[in-house]
């Protein structure tokens, strides 16, 4: 009697917590193919055409892996250094060591984005039409704050970036992060699951309808207190982070703006 009243306790609890969670696959349960299923990545071996086919080498940066509950999101850097050594190995045993730091610095930079559809084609195609109406999830209500759980394993004081965005029906930005917030950047390493909560908050006399959200790691000289508004997203570009550094996110929900999660266990607090 006791197994069965903590099996329903259970799942009375994980029905409450799903209830919260509106963001489309935020457990990163669900995935198709080698993508999660409502998300968009730079998950280039899965591009036909891309660098994968070009090359014949994995440039892979996107991975399900075992998660806090079930299945979560592992984000690691391809890295230009194995491809060298692997492809060619007797121009990698003539580059300067320099070259090779250089090139260890130059890795592609793993991130997702919140994308319904086949988001992949829609890049290729350069449909900003079907971007604009699919990289949105609808808010039911406006959300105090996103929390989740990462571990990391980030080299060279890189960094990884999470980007809430909320907007209007007409597209105008109604919220998001504040600009002298430090909580989206993540910086620590752990090797154990590690709870993070992002505070949000809305543009007075705005009323948000919908969100994207966009996570990338990011080079060492991206700022603790990081950039505002959806130009945020080309600057963060320009901080291209180190090879083979990786991050593991799960769970992603949004939550109470306060008192979820100790202010000293908050990931990002400064450096």
């Amino acid at each position: 009697m006791k197994l069965l009243q903590l099996a329903l306790l259970f799942i009375a609890t994980s029905h409450l917590f799903a209830q919260d969670c509106v963001i489309p696959n935020g457990n990163f349960e669900d995935w198709s193919g080698d993508d999660p299923t409502n998300w968009m990545s730079t998950n280039i071996a899965g591009v036909d055409g891309g660098a994968n086919a070009q090359t014949g080498y994995e440039w892979r940066n996107v991975f399900m892996a075992p998660g806090k509950v079930g299945f979560g999101l592992h984000l690691k850097n391809a890295s230009v250094l194995d491809f060298i050594k692997e492809k060619k190995p007797q121009e990698f045993a003539r580059l300067p060591e320099y070259v090779k730091e250089q090139l260890r610095k130059s890795s592609f930079s793993a991130s997702i984005q919140s994308c319904q559809g086949d988001c992949d084609a829609a890049v290729m195609a350069q449909n900003e039409v079907f971007m604009r109406q699919n990289i949105f999830f609808d808010l039911p209500e406006i959300p105090k704050a996103l929390c989740g759980y990462y571990k990391a394993n980030l080299k060279e004081g890189d960094k990884l970036w999470v980007f809430p965005y909320m907007a209007m029906e007409n597209d105008m930005p109604a919220g998001g992060v504040k600009p002298s917030e430090t909580a989206s950047v993540i910086f620590e390493n752990t090797t154990d699951w590690k709870p993070f909560r992002i505070p949000l908050s809305t543009i007075e006399d705005r009323q948000p309808s919908k969100m994207l959200l966009y996570i990338q790691m990011v080079g060492a000289g991206f700022p603790v207190t990081p950039p505002y508004g959806m130009d945020a997203i080309t600057l963060a570009q320009q901080f291209p982070s180190t090879d083979g550094s990786e991050i593991f996110i799960d769970e992603l929900c949004f939550c109470e703006g306060e008192a979820v999660i100790n202010e000293d266990t908050t990931a990002g607090t400064g450096q």
